[in-house]
Formats: C-alpha cells, sequence, structure tokens
C-alpha cells in the first residue's frame, strides 16, 4: 500500500514541523540520501545524453539545463532534443524509459522539495508534506485570527491533513529499490541511443525485452492507434 494521508491514517495526530525533522530518523535520513544521491547519477546520464543529442558540449549542455528551474521543464528540454535529433525506434525507446521511471522521478521530487514533519501520535513514520497545502492552512489560520469577536469562520481548511503523507521506513525502502531500478534503466538508456557506438544495437534490443519498457511501448502504440 502506498503512503496514506494523515487524515485516513489519523486525522487527530499531532504535527511538528520542524527542518530538523529528519535527524529524529537516522534511517530514514540514510535512504532518502541515498535515493537522492542515486538521482544525482540519473540527471547526469540524461544531461550526456542531451548533449549527445544536440551535438554539444557537456559543459554547455549542463549549463543549458541547469538554468531551468523545474524538473518537468529539464524533462521536456531534453525530450524535445531527443524528438529532433533520434530516429523513431530510437525516440519510442526514450519516451518508454520516460515513463517507467517517471513515479521514482516524481518521488525524489518530492522528497527533495516537500516539508518533512514528525508525529508524537506516530513514532516510527514519518510525513511528507506539499508546501503549497501547509501555505494554505496557514493563510486560513491567519485570516482566522482576524475575526472580530462573534465571527466565525464557516470551514477551516484542513489541507494540510488531507495532503500530509505518512511514510514507514518500508516505503522509503522501496523508493530507495525503484530509483535503483531507474538507475539500471537509464545507464543502458544512454548507451543504447549512442547511435555512433557499434554496440549500441544490441543495447537497444536488450532494453526493449525489458518488460516494463514493452508494457510502455505498447500503451504509447495503443493510444497512437486511436
Amino acid at each position: 500500500m502506498p503512503p496514506q494521508p494523515l487524515s485516513k491514517v489519523k486525522p487527530d495526530a499531532s504535527l511538528h514541523f520542524d527542518p530538523g525533522a529528519l535527524r529524529h530518523f537516522p534511517e530514514f535520513a540514510k535512504l532518502i540520501g541515498q535515493q537522492i544521491a542515486t538521482w544525482g547519477y540519473i540527471d547526469s546520464f540524461f544531461t550526456r545524453m542531451a548533449s549527445n543529442f544536440l551535438e554539444s558540449d557537456f559543459e554547455v549542455v549542463a549549463a543549458m539545463l541547469g538554468a531551468i528551474a523545474s524538473s518537468k521543464g529539464k524533462t521536456g528540454a531534453i525530450q524535445a532534443a531527443a524528438k529532433h535529433a533520434l530516429p523513431k525506434d530510437g525516440y519510442q525507446l526514450f519516451s518508454a524509459a520516460l515513463k517507467v521511471i517517471k513515479p521514482s522521478r516524481d518521488r525524489r521530487n518530492a522528497f527533495a522539495h516537500h516539508l518533512w514533519a514528525r508525529s508524537d501520535d506516530l513514532p516510527d513514520r514519518m510525513l511528507l508534506i506539499d508546501p503549497s497545502a501547509l501555505a494554505q492552512h496557514t493563510a486560513a489560520w491567519t485570516a482566522h485570527l482576524k475575526l472580530k469577536p462573534g465571527e466565525l469562520m464557516q470551514k477551516m481548511p484542513r489541507a494540510y491533513r488531507d495532503n500530509a503523507y505518512v511514510y514507514r521506513l518500508t516505503d522509503v525502502e522501496e523508493s530507495l529499490e525503484q530509483a535503483k531500478d531507474a538507475f539500471n534503466l537509464v545507464g543502458p538508456l544512454l548507451m543504447a541511443l549512442d547511435y555512433d557506438s557499434p554496440g549500441s544495437q544490441s543495447w537497444r534490443a536488450e532494453l526493449s525485452k525489458k518488460p516494463s519498457i514493452q508494457q510502455a511501448l505498447q500503451k504509447a502504440s495503443g493510444k497512437n492507434g486511436q
């Protein structure tokens, strides 16, 4: 079962938002750090791919991608370069790989950019919340405190409890395994899409046999046939 919202696990649980929350959970911190580090290598593979697609120096492409703020924007730029540079079969393989690794990329982004919290009522678990949900709740409380005596706010948003997800250690372990799978897919993809390399054809054939890639290719084929 994936991580569940706090509103379903324990709606009345206490919450402590603390930049140092991870220090209370060293095992969580170690696994989260490993997952983010693994994705650092994956991103470097994609930068090298983009360098090949654009026939440009790695440093130039790295600087260009570094200037794009969002992960989605970086991925879109690399995908656009791939579409322009690759033959049809190569681009299909590239797009299938992006779909396969997307859940791991999304989880990495959440781990890196969302807010970690803890609860005394869930001592063996951590909570992760989208900053925008917490900002919405803070704004609601600010409005509530400005009410005049006798006035009643009709509905206090509880978005932060609906958007605070409860993570068990096993959830974080599974996330790290997902990242390792993504690493083991994207590394060979880099070699498979280097059409100037003598072994690229065998790498493409090998990747095309992977069940996850086959499933993504079949789904893309079905959509294109509609």
